[in-house]
């Protein structure tokens, strides 16, 4: 492949057998790269493997010759050895480089491991080559690295076995187990598995069309405006690959708007725009979803009253065929203590409120298909580039760059451009590079893994029986197992099953998902995690084995917030939904926040662009459209910030005070009061949930909130302490005197009516 020196194929195939020795028992998704620079004739050695063992490798000068792999690599005090880690859910790689000690690769990688992961090691490389046939003949190679729990005699019979390893059985025959038996003689050991080596090049025109993308936009433009080929020769394989720009289009017009991002919001967003006689461009960077079967599973994703009036807004059956055929119910919390109670906290005030629980895939098929059926122009794989212009002139219209297939495409838009393209949005980015806006993007220390609990057998369910409160259908529950710096989640899916997450640190070396490798040490630790925290979860999840097994294989998930200064530039382009304002996923108001701004969108729409509720191709212009974006912005930036500023203090809740007794206790005096005074008081996660009428906005809600929290205070402080038993023969005349002193006036000044809070 390389057309390597005999030499320069021994000094590669070592380097890709120690790579993949290194890369072997790692994480799922984990790869690896090692690099061993040097001065010699050679030049650089990159090799890389993952943990499925895929490998690939190269050198600088393949025909580089010399007598020992020390002289090829060429030693001197510059010489290094660096090691990368990396994996999609880490926000940054980790990477250890050393001083090169010998060259002869396997010492120098077990110095490494001394050094930089503090792990004593020995490793054997060996690779034979043939000079009658002008190739190799047969390579083998071995790692032994001492994990805790060793006793000294143990590990001076294993540093026997390696002083006495023989070499290599030059006849090219396999002998991997041959190997482990030889270094474990004399121990007790067994053989747990067998993976193969494969070569595997990830090069192609697509990844080709990624690098042009990094060129910069002056660069990537040039290619777009000469049509220029870009070739290029991938020096890993040797594969030549071609990226042929494609062609250059217009769209829009009057009453035409183009929607990026054909996921929940988006799609919704294109089925309203629709409905007011707008001819709709949805463009998706993925392939169309609704190819991809479904897996009849919720996605842990809740849809409430105040996301859903977006939807029957739109009037027809689409609302009652999403809550007939799509979701299940979600009553309240209930909670599993670590003494083993469970105990049931209703969301509303009594049965007339709920949740859904849905999953996100169907629902999403179904507003797609809606969308496509209400006439939108569907454009799949087109994924937008940040060098996308939005600084063209006059007061709408912009140039987007796509990147489609193997080559590129350029869409002059002469209309609004609205972005619905979620977190990762490239029109954000695309803004900020033409200087219209800023945005952080805060990542939590935490991830999360997905958890499938099986349907539970016949009188296994593990609802609230009503022994501590009230009672409540294991099936109609948002379970919760919180323990402190981790929690335990499940929602129930229609066919039975639950789709459950756990949540905690990222990193760590005890009770972390960096701790919990599939490896023994790494299951062994996880298993002793689960059974101590999570042993009455265990039996409802199929056993500690399929515990254990899904948190260690299972990929890690991101967590984080997302928050744009600006919204909008002029009447060209406006963010709405995750594209703005990601936020974390517990108080389950992500979908539910993206919706609200669709139906604000609607509204505000109608008074600049249309006649009685129909596009207005007179009132379509630039400024009109400027108008109306910069009143979504004003209108909903407020109640964006503050619902994601909730969705972190509700963290904080559902993990760590969801299991406080007074948490408990106060809980229940917040929803007799939401009971006995429903005109004048309700709970803030009800107002969050089931408002959005009657002026009852996030931003309002998270107001009022602050209010009634110290209104349960002074109640608890005034009664010195409140017990579960205590909490229907409260003082409701000082209850009611707070309320009036301290809420009524606040609801006054903002203009709020309570009544308008209903499922």
């Amino acid at each position: 492949m390389h057309n390597c020196s005999p030499m320069a194929s021994i000094a590669l195939g070592r380097s890709l057998m120690a790579t993949a020795l290194l890369a072997n028992g790692r994480d799922e998704g984990e790869n690896l790269q090692m690099r061993i620079q040097g001065t010699g004739p050679i030049g650089t050695i990159i090799t890389e493997a993952s943990s499925a063992l895929t490998c690939r490798g190269m050198v600088g000068y393949p025909s580089a010759d010399a007598a020992s792999v020390p002289e090829l690599v060429g030693m001197n005090e510059a010489a290094t050895l660096r090691l990368t880690r990396t994996h999609p859910f880490w926000k940054r790689p980790y990477t250890g480089t050393i001083a090169l000690r010998c060259g002869e690769i396997a010492e120098d990688v077990v110095q490494y491991l001394a050094m930089s992961e503090q792990t004593p090691a020995s490793m054997g490389l060996s690779v034979e080559w043939d000079a009658e046939a002008g190739c190799v003949k047969a390579a083998e190679g071995w790692l032994v690295t001492l994990l805790p729990g060793w006793e000294e005699t143990e590990v001076a019979v294993v540093e026997t076995n390696i002083k006495t390893f023989p070499n290599m059985d030059t006849s090219g025959s396999s002998r991997p187990d041959a190997i482990c038996q030889h270094m474990m003689r004399e121990l007790r050991g067994e053989f747990q598995a067998e993976q193969t080596p494969t070569f595997r090049c990830p090069c192609s025109k697509s990844r080709l069309a990624t690098a042009v993308m990094m060129l910069g936009k002056e660069e990537v433009l040039n290619i777009i405006e000469e049509k220029e080929n870009v070739e290029a020769k991938c020096d890993w394989c040797g594969t030549p690959h071609v990226l042929t720009p494609e062609e250059e289009i217009s769209v829009g017009g009057q009453g035409h708007v183009i929607i990026l991002g054909a996921g929940l919001v988006g799609s919704l967003c294109a089925v309203v725009l629709l409905q007011k006689g707008f001819k709709v461009h949805l463009f998706e960077r993925y392939q169309d979803i609704r190819s991809i079967p479904s897996a009849g599973r919720s996605i842990n994703l809740s849809v409430t009253s105040r996301g859903l009036r977006a939807i029957k807004a739109l009037g027809g059956t689409l609302y009652s065929d999403i809550i007939a055929n799509l979701t299940t119910k979600v009553m309240g919390r209930i909670i599993h203590m670590p003494d083993g109670k469970a105990i049931f906290q209703r969301y509303g005030k009594d049965n007339t409120e709920h949740n859904y629980s849905v999953s996100r895939l169907d629902l999403n098929k179904f507003l797609l298909n809606a969308a496509a059926d209400a006439g939108a122009e569907l454009h799949f794989d087109h994924g937008l580039l940040e060098s996308s212009d939005f600084l063209t002139g006059g007061s709408i219209g912009s140039c987007l760059h796509f990147k489609r297939g193997t080559g590129f495409l350029k869409v002059h838009a002469d209309c609004p451009v609205i972005a619905c393209d979620g977190a990762g949005s490239r029109v954000r980015y695309a803004l900020r590079r033409c200087g219209l806006t800023e945005f952080t993007e805060d990542l939590l220390t935490r991830g999360y893994k997905e958890v499938l609990f099986p349907k539970p057998e016949e009188g296994r369910e593990f609802g609230a029986t009503g022994e501590h409160g009230e009672a409540c259908d294991g099936r109609l529950g948002l379970h919760i197992w919180p323990r402190g710096d981790h929690m335990l989640m499940a929602l129930a899916n229609r066919d039975g099953s639950f789709t459950g997450t756990i949540y905690m640190d990222n990193q760590g070396e005890e009770e972390a998902f960096a701790a919990f490798t599939d490896t023994p040490e790494g299951r062994a630790k996880c298993s002793q995690f689960c059974e101590k925290y999570y042993s009455d979860a265990i039996p409802h999840v199929g056993g500690l084995e399929s515990l254990v097994n899904q948190i260690v294989k299972n990929p890690t998930g991101i967590l984080g917030t997302v928050r744009a200064t600006k919204w909008t530039s002029q009447g060209k382009v406006l963010l709405i939904g995750d594209s703005c304002h990601a936020m974390v996923p517990f108080f389950g108001q992500g979908c539910n926040c993206g919706f609200e701004d669709t139906l604000w969108l609607s509204k505000l729409i109608d008074s600049y662009c249309c006649d009685a509720g129909k596009v207005s191709a007179e009132k379509c212009t630039g400024e009109n459209f400027a108008a109306c974006f910069a009143a979504v912005e004003a209108e909903r930036k407020p109640s964006a910030d503050a619902i994601c500023e909730m969705a972190l203090e509700n963290f904080l809740e559902m993990r760590d005070k969801t299991g406080d007794v007074k948490f408990q206790v106060l809980k229940k005096v917040e929803n007799r009061l939401e009971n006995v005074f429903p005109d004048k008081f309700r709970s803030r996660y009800a107002m969050v949930c089931y408002g959005g009428e009657g002026n009852v906005s996030y931003a309002n809600a998270k107001d009022l909130g602050i209010v009634q929290a110290s209104i349960l205070e002074k109640l608890w402080d005034s009664s010195g302490g409140i017990a579960p038993e205590q909490v229907n023969s409260i003082e409701l005349d000082e209850a009611e005197k707070l309320i009036d002193q301290l809420l009524v006036p606040r609801q006054k000044e903002l203009g709020i009516d309570l009544s308008t809070i209903k499922h």
